[in-house]
């Protein structure tokens, strides 16, 4: 081949693969990562602040892996399935879907799980709890309508008093109104750690629908997303 011939196929193949890259970075920045998210669920997610939480880095790493920039659609999800049901169709992403099959999400696949959750039994430190047995004929408080109030009320033995929060619970703790309170362990942490500085011993729970496993929900059909 001549030399001429054969610089110029080097300068046709290295423009060629200039055009290709930056075909490439366009595609990438016309279709994001676009991510369900709640914009104020903290420990978990927040819209802004220093703190943004897990379900959001964790958004920002794949997005990272795929080489895509991650756009959010932020929807208060107090009603997880109506949250889900309402923006999954715009969004490549959810990072909050209970990760059992039992939990019914039309539409969406699951990823694997990544993060283990369960309530826990908050209480002063030195109090000897190592499981539900050891809160009989204590003062318990829960969070009205909560699946610790629905277990404990069909149970014999305790003595369960509803609040309208963590926090509250905490405040009746200290105030000797309770002797320990069955709350949902993520928030509880959070609370613990950022209110009360670690003051609160947290015991988690498993079992009778206590405890759980979350995972990513994906539209179905979406499988290089998914993987």
């Amino acid at each position: 081949m001549p030399k001429s011939f054969a610089s110029q196929c080097r300068r046709s193949i290295m423009m060629a693969l200039a055009i290709a890259a930056t075909c490439s970075s366009a595609m990438v920045m016309a279709e994001p990562l676009r991510v369900c998210s709640d914009p104020d669920n903290l420990p978990f997610s927040k819209s802004e602040g220093p703190s943004r939480g897990p379900y959001i880095e964790l958004a920002e790493l794949v997005g990272k892996r795929l080489g895509m920039p991650v756009e959010y659609s932020w929807y208060l999800t107090y009603n997880q399935r109506r949250a889900l049901r309402n923006t999954i169709d715009g969004c490549d992403a959810y990072f909050a879907l209970p990760a059992s099959a039992d939990y019914k999400a039309p539409g969406v696949t699951r990823t694997q799980a990544f993060l283990d959750v369960s309530y826990a039994i908050a209480a002063k430190p030195g109090l000897q709890i190592a499981s539900l047995n050891d809160l009989k004929g204590r003062r318990i408080g829960v969070t009205f309508s909560s699946a610790a109030q629905v277990v404990l009320s069909n149970l014999d033995g305790y003595d369960v008093h509803s609040y309208r929060s963590t926090e509250e619970i905490f405040a009746a703790i200290q105030a000797g109104e309770l002797d320990a309170g069955m709350v949902w362990g993520p928030h509880a942490g959070y609370v613990n750690l950022t209110a009360y500085h670690g003051q609160w011993q947290l015991t988690p729970v498993t079992g009778m629908g206590l405890s759980g496993q979350i995972a990513v929900a994906i539209p179905k059909g979406e499988e290089a997303i998914k993987a």
